[in-house]
């Protein structure tokens, strides 16, 4: 796996001691597992992140690995996840990425990200620059407090 693939990360803090980072979308098929990917990649010492969905899918997007192997990441063996209780209970920081988690429950922030389902491979690629930006954006203001 790349470094900073999902469920990786480039840090030595002890698992279970990292402030969590939770990242919502719809199906944890797209967008929360780019994000994830992402953050854990830049994340500074001890943060990680995770991803959930609120209605998961049975597997990533195929096209979603193609255009995160594009940016060096490898996330084709992540396995979309439920959100649950306990996800939400360990996240120092709740994230939705534009699908209307924050109406279900409490997000720290809301991303309008939009969704790439059944969008060509180029529209996933603007995407995916997007939440890499937004993570960016994230990080830095993590390592400013």
């Amino acid at each position: 796996m790349a470094k900073g693939g999902v469920g990786g990360g480039s840090h030595t803090v002890a698992q279970g001691q990292e402030k969590q980072v939770l990242f919502v979308c719809i199906g944890n098929v797209h967008r929360s597992p780019m994000a994830e990917a992402f953050f854990n990649y830049y994340a500074p010492p001890g943060y990680k992140a995770v991803s959930a969905g609120l209605r998961p899918g049975r597997g990533v997007n195929r096209d979603a690995v193609a255009v995160m192997a594009e940016a060096s990441l490898d996330i084709s063996l992540y396995f979309p996840k439920p959100l649950t209780a306990e996800l939400m209970s360990r996240a120092h920081r709740i994230i939705s990425l534009g699908c209307d988690a924050d109406l279900l429950m409490d997000v720290d922030e809301r991303w309008e990200v939009e969704d790439p389902l059944g969008q060509p491979v180029d529209k996933l690629r603007a995407i995916r620059e997007d939440i890499r930006q937004r993570v960016l954006d994230l990080v830095n203001r993590l390592d400013a407090k």
